[in-house]
């Protein structure tokens, strides 16, 4: 059991208009680290959590904060030079994530709903630090870094008119950040 601080960065691409994107994210997140005697080490982990961030929309000139969920899933394989009371284990991961955003855009003569819904495949890897505190509880932490390999969605500026929801896409777009503490159970 683990929590996350995922730190993001992507530019989105939206009507030929490149805007810059950046959240952070509060993140619960289950993992099953398995670690073998030949040092193969493997990772399977899913987190949902709370999305904070900002987008500098170039469209309306405005910076706009939206906020949401955020639902991923990550894979990889590695390995555990040292997995006996202290592990240590490194992977290479895979994964996806499913965010859900909203916020305003506020002029002077009106106020924009916005928001986007997209998913994104994040390749990266990872370093991972157990310790046995008793045979079967530990304490554990990490760090993540990845990069957005290839990001698809729509992004709209108001949802009851249709014609202003727009393709979002980006393809190895920025560097994510994503450290993580918790507790480990040995099964």
């Amino acid at each position: 059991m683990n929590f996350y601080l995922p730190i993001e960065s992507e530019t989105w691409k939206i009507k030929a208009i490149n805007n810059e994107w950046s959240s952070i994210s509060y993140q619960f997140g289950w993992t099953r680290y398995k670690t073998e005697a030949n040092g193969y080490s493997s990772v399977f982990g899913l987190g949902i959590g709370f999305l904070n961030g900002s987008l500098k929309d170039e469209i309306y000139h405005k910076k706009n904060d939206l906020k949401g969920l955020d639902f991923n899933v990550k894979l990889g394989i590695g390995m555990a030079p040292m997995s006996d009371k202290l592990i240590v284990s490194v992977h290479f991961l895979c994964g996806l994530d499913l965010k859900i955003i909203e916020g305003e855009i506020k002029t002077e003569t009106h106020k924009y709903t916005t928001g986007a819904i997209y998913v994104d495949a994040v390749i990266g890897g990872d370093v991972v630090v157990g310790y046995h505190v008793f045979d079967t509880i530990g304490v554990i932490g990490g760090i993540d870094i990845t990069t957005n390999a290839y990001g698809i969605g729509t992004y709209y500026n108001d949802p009851d008119q249709p014609s202003k929801t727009n393709k979002l896409s980006y393809l190895f777009t920025g560097v994510n950040i994503t450290p993580h503490i918790g507790l480990f159970f040995v099964f």
